[in-house]
């Protein structure tokens, strides 16, 4: 039996997925929003009274486990933006923003995050780069988390095949050119070819 190897080609790993859950009180509100083709997020979280502004706390997290904490206690800030690198799977900025803006250090690494905002405030709007998501209403938490991209696998699959029947599909698809050669062996050989007709 032959044993044969079917490569399968290498492929670049794609873009690493952006999710965001919006929550009340920690429950789920709606179903996950997810892209593979941006690299920022932002959301906006205005009191319910103009007069005051809500208070916003974001906790850093790697794989759901804690790396720093940031909180707008520096008001009039009432949104935040973040961008990541989709190679590394890592958020690399983030900023609250407002009349006037602040960068925060990321804590290396971390790729997810979860908000909270204070009562009486909620999150009225956000936005990927290119446009906005509908935000369920009520939501004050969300939940921010990057994944890996699909990489496809590299490897192979061993094939068995049956030598015989490989040979005799072989021997049929090329009688065309095993018969002339068999009577030139008999030309060459008439005394031979006689012989064995006899």
């Amino acid at each position: 039996m032959l044993l044969l190897m079917m490569i399968i080609p290498t492929y670049a790993q794609d873009p690493a997925q952006a999710c965001v859950q919006f929550t009340i009180n920690g429950i789920n509100n709606g179903a996950p929003i997810c892209r593979t083709d941006t690299n920022e997020f932002a959301a906006f979280f205005p009191a319910s009274n103009p007069a005051q502004v809500a208070l916003a706390h974001v906790n850093f997290t790697k794989d759901n486990v804690p790396s720093g904490t940031t909180s707008n206690s520096n008001p009039p800030f009432i949104d935040f933006k973040i961008t990541w690198d989709p190679a590394t799977v890592t958020i690399d900025s983030f900023a609250w923003s407002g009349n006037t803006s602040l960068a925060v250090p990321v804590p290396p690494e971390t790729n997810d995050l979860e908000c909270k905002i204070d009562a009486p405030g909620f999150i009225s709007r956000a936005f990927w780069a290119d446009k906005e998501i509908v935000v369920p209403p009520g939501s004050n938490d969300c939940h921010f988390a990057l994944t890996p991209g699909q990489s496809p696998s590299v490897g192979g699959e061993i094939l068995g095949i049956d030598m015989t029947s490989l040979f005799v599909a072989g021997a049929f698809a090329n009688i065309g050119w095993i018969l002339p050669f068999s009577r030139i062996d008999c030309s060459w050989n008439s005394r031979l070819c006689i012989e064995k007709e006899n």
